[in-house]
């Protein structure tokens, strides 16, 4: 999985910066892409805000996670195979799993 680009865009948004964050495979296919803001820590741009996604090589969605504005995981985080079939759902409160659903694939001929 070899990424070689990242493209970042700075954004202000009701007075806060944030920087749109997005990395590409050799190949020109989005790998990931999410808003970040700055942690309060280190002030790297290393928190995510909102919905971050990750894409396999092809473009397929591979994860969808949502998080709030402090970088905590919340609501609901989707995982998908190559194929983009839902296979696993996981359900988040303030960084805490509370519901988990697996997803078998049953290919009918």
């Amino acid at each position: 999985m070899n990424k070689i680009k990242t493209e970042v865009t700075f954004i202000e948004k009701n007075g806060m910066n944030y920087s749109r964050r997005i990395e590409r495979y050799e190949n020109g296919q989005i790998a990931s892409e999410g808003i970040f803001s700055k942690s309060q820590n280190d002030w790297s741009w290393s928190v995510p805000h909102g919905v971050y996604k990750t894409y396999y090589e092809d473009g397929t969605l591979k994860s969808e996670e949502v998080y709030d504005e402090r970088g905590i995981r919340t609501g609901t985080s989707c995982y998908f195979n190559k194929k983009g079939e839902l296979i696993r759902k996981l359900e988040y409160r303030e960084d805490r799993l509370v519901k988990e659903e697996n997803f078998k694939i049953i290919e009918i001929k």
